[in-house]
């Protein structure tokens, strides 16, 4: 699907389904869940600063952030 421009891009991928933080997730379940294409991975603060500060954001608007390495997708 194509998408005219970023806000169309971005109201697009918000309509995804949200998976909650489970209690007690360890790291490497956390990293597999936040992995799945097509969801929006809940995730706590801890979490959340440690990802916005190990790369710059390919993507910011308020507190919701996109990365990724090199060529890879959102």
């Amino acid at each position: 699907m194509a998408h005219r421009n970023l806000a169309e891009f971005v109201a697009f991928l918000r309509t995804a389904e949200t998976v909650p933080r489970p209690d007690g997730e360890d790291w490497k379940a956390m990293i597999a869940r936040i992995h799945v294409t097509g969801t929006i991975a809940e995730v706590d603060a801890e979490t959340y600063w440690y990802f916005l500060e190990v790369l710059p954001p390919k993507y910011m608007n308020g507190s919701l952030f996109a990365f990724a390495e090199g060529a890879e997708s959102l």
